[in-house]
């Protein structure tokens, strides 16, 4: 097994902030480097012109320009660390949402079951029950597949008997087909993995469109999968109850997570050494990498759907009791909760919560179910409390949700049928990913 860097978490926000080499703002024409300019020497004139730049910048407007200075940094690197929750739910009252632009995106013959959308806004994937997965461009709406429907990129998937049909193996004594169950791209766009009921983690060059590894390892489906934030570590979640670790840089397993005594169905990660998962045990656990430890979180009374990381230290899940709740790693009962979130007047039960997304490091929270509607929250952190903000039309199962990071559009997969099974079926929807265009602040 490949040895596991273990690595502090800091919290802290340094006074003297040096930005990296991508971050640093750049001149059209930058002074020639030196041959013997040392990484050190580099960073610390990159953070002198950065520092100057800022300077120059708050100097043309009113007084107290240190200040100024000083706490343009500090809020520069709190939203860089995700510790500073721009307000963003706000813009949305008095709206009329269902005015919003949207666009379809049309392909998959069955349910859509995952979507994953890269960091720089331009493409995002889309895996279904019809075992395909797609490359969408997001202003032309061009669509490449990766994996075409029923069929594996390497012939017969593991354990299929001789002559059975590609795209249909045999687990537990039954023919499964591989449907796609998770998608997810690295944050720099290199990387994308793919997991489904076939069991394997398999690893995509997005550049070239070609499969360049698989992991094996899950014993059930491989149902969630997620890439940690500017790196190439990938944790991938099963219905075997385990969470497996894995680096993509070296192709190689790292370790596996265990403590969920039911399936998981959801995973979220940020910037830091760790991830929260949720499944059918009605728990939510915040895995600590570097401390090889776990919190767990108890307040669902079902089977928990999915999870989304609003910061390091908040979480929020949606469960097929239809409640929305809010964690902190600080609290071990939720700090916030919506019972009913999608209540419909003249049901008995309520509908369940399957896909839960925030807005990164903000107040604005996305819930979706069955009932016809995407719901926009306002997830108020320091008031403690979920309050509704509207409701975007959108009939099917809502299996996926994914918001660009600048808040610009939502993408959400739609199927006519739930991500893990046929419990029930939507005739009217239509199996589709869609785009909403969300209004930004003035």
């Amino acid at each position: 097994m490949m040895k596991r860097r273990k690595a502090a978490l800091n919290w802290e926000v340094d006074d003297d902030i040096v930005p990296d080499d991508d971050d640093a703002p750049k001149e059209e024409e930058e002074e020639e480097e030196s041959d013997d300019e040392t990484a050190d020497n580099k960073r610390i004139r990159l953070a002198k012109d950065y520092l100057s730049r800022i300077e120059d910048e708050e100097s043309e407007e009113d007084s107290e320009e240190e200040d100024r200075v000083a706490s343009r940094l500090h809020r520069e690197a709190l939203e860089n660390s995700d510790r500073l929750f721009k307000p963003a739910a706000d813009r949305f009252k008095d709206l009329d949402l269902s005015d919003l632009p949207q666009r379809k995106y049309r392909g998959h013959q069955l349910a859509v079951t995952c979507v994953s959308l890269t960091d720089d806004e331009t493409t995002f994937y889309t895996g279904s029950k019809d075992c395909a997965v797609f490359q969408h461009d997001v202003e032309t709406g061009k669509r490449t597949a990766f994996i075409r429907r029923g069929e594996q990129p390497d012939g017969q998937p593991p354990e299929a008997p001789a002559g059975h049909n590609p795209g249909v193996y045999v687990h537990k004594r039954k023919k499964v087909k591989p449907e796609i169950l998770g998608v997810a791209v690295s944050s720099d766009g290199k990387y994308l993995a793919t997991g489904g009921r076939d069991r394997m983690v398999r690893i995509w060059d997005t550049r070239t469109a070609s499969q360049i590894e698989k992991f094996s390892g899950h014993r059930d489906a491989v149902s969630c999968l997620s890439f940690r934030l500017h790196s190439h570590m990938l944790f991938s979640g099963s219905f075997d109850r385990c969470i497996k670790h894995w680096n993509i840089d070296q192709m190689g397993y790292v370790e596996t997570l265990y403590g969920h005594h039911a399936q998981i169905n959801s995973l979220s990660t940020l910037h830091g050494e760790r991830c929260v998962s949720c499944g059918g045990d009605r728990t939510v656990r915040l895995w600590k990498i570097a401390e090889e430890s776990q919190l767990v979180f108890n307040a669902h009374g079902g089977s928990i759907d999915s999870v989304s990381m609003v910061s390091e230290q908040v979480s929020v899940s949606g469960g097929d009791d239809g409640s929305l709740t809010m964690w902190h790693v600080a609290k071990k009962k939720p700090i916030a909760e919506h019972k009913g979130a999608h209540r419909v007047s003249g049901l008995a039960n309520d509908p369940w919560i399957s896909s839960v997304a925030t807005q990164r490091s903000s107040d604005l929270l996305f819930s979706g179910s069955n009932d016809g509607l995407l719901k926009l929250w306002n997830a108020d952190v320091e008031g403690k409390a979920i309050t509704p903000v509207g409701g975007i039309p959108m009939d099917g199962f809502i299996n996926g949700l994914q918001v660009a990071k600048s808040g610009r559009f939502i993408v959400a997969a739609i199927g006519q049928e739930h991500r893990f099974g046929r419990w029930s079926r939507i005739s009217k929807a239509r199996n589709s990913v869609q785009l909403v265009e969300l209004p930004q602040a003035e």
